[in-house]
């Protein structure tokens, strides 16, 4: 994806958008997101001098009817499911969304942060890049309301919206362990996540609840990424003995450890069985089909929306978080004996 087509206008309110050509146009199709990073991070720029005005004249606010939606990798389908509900129910109140893709970069994340507060979006929902580091303050400061999704940000005391990662991490392992498999290994995202420190909490509960000690050298921490997934299986399938099943944090990354399954001709589930966070837009071609713990990315979104929508209205309740529960879809890749009845 490139810089240009890292932030677009979608949603009900499809006309032109207004937003100023000297100022938008020049980071989004000139300079890019990156240059725009490098100016707005560098130290001796404050974030104070990143003020809305061109050749010295006010520009009238340009987004009051957009949100600015900044997920973390916008090639995940997660996020396209997401932002899905979100412009749902921005779409009744007349809102369109501004989604802006910040590849898991904190650089590009914070330019995004600052191009909100430039363009005064009327509210802003983020997937933070990472939970200890990801800074909103400066939305706040602004008076923009703001919603988390999918992760948390420590720094700030905002709305969220998460599903519970370490109950359906637990799950998906107990499910592997009733099937027979014990030696079950863990593919994990970056542990500045949220989600990834939670569904690791939770593969271990479960393995400890049925007497299983975690091996260290079964958990493989990669960045959701589809290469990532390719090396954390790569490495796992040179352990001996090999792991017996494994659970994926996600498509991504699920996608990539099959490959690997594949190169090293190993069958799923007889040489291993699988289990993956999030559904695959593609599973019905995928042989076996795969078992997945389902997220509901439409209600994800459509809370997210509904929370900024109670804070443009006025709420002043302190930072609120919905928890929604995951849904394990039981499939061929978990089950030792395929063909089995899979209820």
């Amino acid at each position: 994806m490139s810089d240009a087509d890292g932030m677009r206008l979608a949603g009900r309110g499809g006309g032109r958008p207004t937003v100023s050509t000297n100022t938008f146009t020049r980071v989004l199709n000139g300079g890019g997101i990156g240059r725009f990073a490098a100016r707005s991070r560098n130290p001796e720029i404050p974030s104070s001098s990143i003020s809305r005005s061109d050749g010295g004249m006010a520009v009238p606010r340009p987004l009051a009817k957009v949100w600015a939606a900044i997920f973390s990798d916008t090639e995940n389908p997660f996020f396209s499911g997401v932002l899905r509900g979100v412009e749902a129910a921005a779409a009744r109140d007349g809102y369109s969304i501004l989604l802006c893709n910040a590849d898991e970069d904190l650089d590009r994340e914070n330019a995004y942060l600052d191009l909100a507060v430039l363009g005064e979006v009327a509210g802003v929902i983020v997937a933070p890049t990472s939970e200890e580091e990801t800074d909103l303050g400066r939305l706040l400061d602004h008076g923009t309301p703001v919603v988390t999704v999918d992760r948390r940000a420590l720094r700030n005391q905002v709305d969220g919206v998460l599903v519970d990662n370490a109950a359906g991490a637990c799950s998906g392992t107990e499910h592997l362990i009733s099937e027979g498999f014990s030696r079950i290994a863990l593919i994990g995202g970056p542990l500045r996540t949220t989600t990834a420190r939670e569904r690791r909490e939770g593969y271990e509960r479960a393995l400890r609840l049925h007497g299983i000690e975690p091996r260290a050298e079964l958990a493989v921490f990669a960045d959701y990424k589809r290469q990532g997934g390719y090396d954390a299986m790569s490495r796992l399938l040179r352990t001996r003995p090999r792991p017996e099943a494994v659970l994926v944090s996600n498509n991504l990354m699920a996608v990539g450890a099959l490959e690997a399954l594949r190169e090293a001709r190993c069958s799923v589930p007889r040489d291993m069985g699988l289990v993956a966070f999030d559904e695959f837009p593609w599973n019905g071609m995928q042989d076996p089909p795969i078992t997945t713990i389902e997220q509901p990315f439409d209600d994800i979104g459509r809370s997210a929306a509904d929370l900024l929508l109670g804070r443009l209205a006025g709420s002043a309740a302190t930072g609120r978080t919905v928890v929604l529960n995951t849904e394990l879809r039981i499939r061929e890749s978990s089950v030792k004996n395929r063909g089995a009845d899979l209820g």
